[in-house]
């Protein structure tokens, strides 16, 4: 299966497939709820290289 990457519906849809991976962990250990923790948080990072293209006279967006 091909992911493309930096596609917000793209990156939905691989966020949807890790929460269900996750879901059926939990399915399989019995477990029937699901907590978030408030005090955790996820931060964001960027690589430039990751996102940026470059051509021959520089960086283009």
């Amino acid at each position: 299966m091909e992911i493309h990457r930096h596609d917000a519906l793209a990156d939905c849809g691989i966020i949807a497939r890790i929460f269900e991976c996750v879901l059926e962990e939990y399915e399989e250990r019995g477990l029937d709820h699901f907590t978030a923790v408030s005090n955790k948080r996820m931060k964001r990072f960027v690589i430039p290289d990751m996102y940026l293209k470059k051509d021959k006279e520089g960086v283009t967006s």
